[in-house]
């Protein structure tokens, strides 16, 4: 790079966005161009910038998810160097094989120069490896014990790390019911609990391969989670030609985007006459919803009647 301010754009637009940061570290890391695949696709980048708890996604074989995985992981490194991961695969072997990935990728110079991110001189195994700042990337077996390691950091309200659950069950195993029950007890009693906060998201990918898999047991939230909407469930359009979720449950929001026609310096707005959102916060004036009005500049107007 030419110059300073040339590295400060780039440095920008790579921590700015997942699937920038792996267009340009893939063909450093592998001398292949890279190419965004379904049914990963951009969707998927997108789901997986900054997860707030939980993501699952199902996915075949072969679609790139754990290079990707790998990718998303040195890229939240970039930007937040003290951060702790957990990488679980069915086997510590197979986990381990990842996390080498991830250490490749954050050993390349043109990393180490744009973020001053560099991993300690004493880390030389691939299953474990820590950063200069405190971070750590730890590789374990979906079945076996977790000691000594935990994902995220407690008492922040940014990221810090996360849980990464990446083919959970071996497939030639998954049909032995004592097998695959372990794998989701082990879930149960030990993974989930190496969360620090509640901010530290489950990160969760795989292909299904039985209907009482570790998916299955997310899915009906029986760790205390519901996934309310996924990408490719069925939608259904409204009478007002809105795509729906087909689920009737009743979720009470944190932010609420409202559309209006005009507004005030009070923030008084002047909706579309429908009254549904008025409706809607009279109902719930309990709840500490954060309120967000869209609109132009143009809309602005001196003053609305109450």
């Amino acid at each position: 790079m030419n110059s300073n301010n040339e590295k400060i754009r780039l440095k920008a637009k790579l921590q700015g966005s997942l699937i920038e940061f792996t267009r340009y570290f893939y063909p450093l890391l592998t001398g292949r161009k890279f190419i965004v695949s379904e049914p990963i696709g951009r969707e998927s980048h997108a789901r997986l910038e900054l997860p707030n708890h939980k993501l699952l996604i199902n996915v075949s074989p072969g679609s790139g998810k754990s290079t990707l995985l790998a990718m998303w992981v040195a890229w939240t490194m970039a930007k937040y160097p003290d951060s702790r991961f957990l990488y679980i695969s069915y086997s510590k072997v197979l986990a381990a094989k990842h996390t080498e990935t991830i250490k490749r990728i954050m050993q390349l110079s043109t990393y180490s120069y744009l973020f001053d991110v560099r991993i300690r001189h004493d880390s030389k195994a691939r299953e474990y490896f820590q950063t200069t700042n405190g971070g750590a990337v730890a590789a374990f077996g979906s079945g076996g014990a977790i000691t000594g390691q935990d994902a995220g950091l407690p008492g922040l309200g940014r990221f810090t790390g996360a849980v990464i659950i990446d083919d959970a069950h071996k497939p030639d195993e998954v049909h032995s019911d004592t097998i695959r029950v372990s794998v989701i007890d082990n879930y149960r009693e030990t993974i989930q609990q190496r969360a620090r906060g509640i901010n530290v998201p489950t990160i969760f990918l795989g292909q299904r391969l039985h209907e009482d898999d570790l998916a299955a047991y997310l899915i009906a939230g029986k760790d205390g989670y519901e996934i309310e909407y996924r990408a490719n469930d069925p939608l259904n359009v409204s009478r007002y030609g809105i795509p729906e979720p087909i689920k009737q449950k009743k979720l009470v929001p944190t932010i609420l985007l409202i559309p209006m026609v005009a507004f005030d310096k009070n923030c008084n707005r002047l909706g579309y006459g429908g009254g549904f959102y008025d409706r809607f916060l009279e109902k719930n004036q309990n709840i500490n919803l954060i309120k967000i009005g869209l609109a132009f500049s143009f809309q602005k107007v001196n003053f609305i009647c109450t």
